[in-house]
């Protein structure tokens, strides 16, 4: 089902997760990633449909600038992951990847289908289209590191700018390569090694937000002038929409 070459998209459905690693192989589903997702569903997820090939524009975008260069035969494509459970209600997706510890790909997940505690969520609506059919899931984007070119301080640039360019026009949407491309350095950038807080300064900025230095350790901040938040990078810095 993992032919490169293959073309045709193909729909399985599964009931459980040892069962998804059969069906995709430990490339695409390793040992590492599996357990991650092991006891992470809730209840309410009754089932999952395979779709495959699956074009993940953020790990072509790393795959043509890194992955394809090297001297391996990794599979271009991805297999992306619906999640659905009774009377059809989705709960979004994810999607796996043929990089090894490190497969689980982009993903919009509502918390509904996860076993999290309560809390508090940003979450805003994407459309998901499967053979013709459309989907709309309430998320935050979310991705694992591959630990080659993005780590973690580029998958939450990415989360963050994901997020607004769906919610707000106004904000451009960027690619993990593209994000990774945007950070200077003197020295050799693959494999990263992370960014420093003058590269996570400079790359907020070229996508239309201000930072500001703070000391303490703060989560949220709502801006009651024009009700838009800052958001906590770090201990050291929120983030706020122009």
């Amino acid at each position: 089902m993992s032919d490169s070459n293959n073309t045709q998209i193909e729909i399985l459905r599964c009931e459980e997760l040892l069962s998804l690693q059969k069906r995709v192989g430990k490339d695409f589903l390793s040992d590492h990633a599996l357990s991650l997702l092991m006891n992470r569903f809730s209840k309410r997820v009754t089932y999952f449909i395979l779709e495959y090939p699956y074009v993940n524009k953020d790990f072509r975008s790393t795959y043509y600038s890194d992955f394809s260069k090297r001297h391996q035969n990794i599979n271009r494509n991805s297999f992306r992951i619906h999640i659905f459970g009774e009377n059809e209600d989705y709960y979004g997706f994810f999607t796996l990847r043929n990089t090894p510890p490190f497969n689980l790909g982009r993903g919009y997940l509502n918390p509904k289908a996860l076993t999290v505690d309560p809390g508090h969520f940003l979450l805003t609506k994407f459309d998901v289209h499967i053979l013709g059919k459309t989907f709309t899931v309430d998320a935050f984007p979310w991705m694992q590191q591959d630990a080659n070119i993005s780590r973690c301080a580029q998958v939450s640039i990415w989360a963050i700018a994901k997020y607004y360019s769906e919610r707000y026009s106004i904000y451009a949407e960027h690619t993990i390569q593209q994000i990774f491309d945007l950070a200077s350095s003197h020295t050799r950038k693959i494999p990263s090694k992370g960014l420093t807080i003058e590269n996570i300064s400079s790359i907020f900025s070229f996508m239309r937000f201000s930072l500001k230095y703070i000391s303490g350790k703060l989560s949220m901040i709502e801006r009651s002038s024009t009700n838009s938040y800052m958001f906590l990078l770090n201990p050291e810095f929120l983030l706020l929409p122009v």
